[in-house]
């Protein structure tokens, strides 16, 4: 298999930022998912928030700079999350007063790292008749070459990167977010959850945490043990 792209996301639930090579270590991918929304106001105020309820925060993209996340999109092109005028635009953006909170972990719903092979992409497509954009799993890594098993026979082994090990903890189950298009996040596709329900149990990809840390390129070849 080959590493054919590597993804981070320093906000949560944010476009992230396509990466040539990162540093993997105990936590997941350097600047992951190191910051989150929160609603002050809201019931649960230190509650990360994520597209699921927001689907207008697919529309801003982050980049990591220096423990800091840059945030471009309606309104804002490259501006820090520490600077009060992201949280300003993307309060109005959304009708909504939203703050940035920085997390002292990554704000992941399971594992830090998740990974979806493209071949797996490439069989739903062709069960569902319509082309799928990968992105929608927001996965870090997403591996091509030899079609791998299904995801199932992945527990409890090792993906391997050059020094880099990741133990695959478990599958990965899917939710509404992927109904949303990374392109166009106001539009949802119903359908692409629901086949995933009735026809995968869900599933799509795998969640993996770091056993060896170490750093991954992208182009690199990958062997799962």
């Amino acid at each position: 298999m080959r590493l054919e792209q590597i993804w981070r996301y320093p906000v949560k639930s944010m476009a992230g930022e396509l990466l040539a090579s990162v540093e993997v270590g105990p936590g997941g991918l350097s600047g992951d998912r190191r910051v989150a929304l929160v609603d002050p106001a809201g019931r649960r105020p230190l509650h990360p928030l994520t597209a699921r309820e927001i689907p207008q925060l697919l529309s801003f993209a982050a980049r990591w700079e220096s423990g800091e996340a840059f945030i471009s999109g309606p309104g804002l092109a490259a501006v820090s999350h520490r600077d009060p005028a992201a949280a300003a635009a993307l309060s109005q953006h959304v009708g909504r007063r939203l703050e940035f909170l920085e997390m002292e972990d990554p704000a992941v719903d399971d594992s830090p790292v998740h990974a979806v092979h493209l071949s797996w992409v490439s069989q739903l497509e062709a069960e569902l008749g319509a082309q799928v954009d990968p992105r929608r799993f927001r996965a870090n890594l997403y591996l091509g070459g030899t079609s791998p098993a299904p995801e199932g026979s992945w527990a409890g082994r090792r993906l391997r990167a050059g020094a880099a090990a990741l133990e695959v903890v478990d599958v990965c189950r899917r939710c509404a977010l992927t109904t949303r298009d990374p392109a166009a996040p106001a539009q949802s596709w119903p359908r692409l959850l629901r086949h995933l329900v009735e026809r995968r149990a869900e599933v799509l990809g795998v969640y993996l945490a770091t056993a060896v840390p170490g750093v991954v390129r992208a182009g690199m070849d990958v062997r799962l043990d």
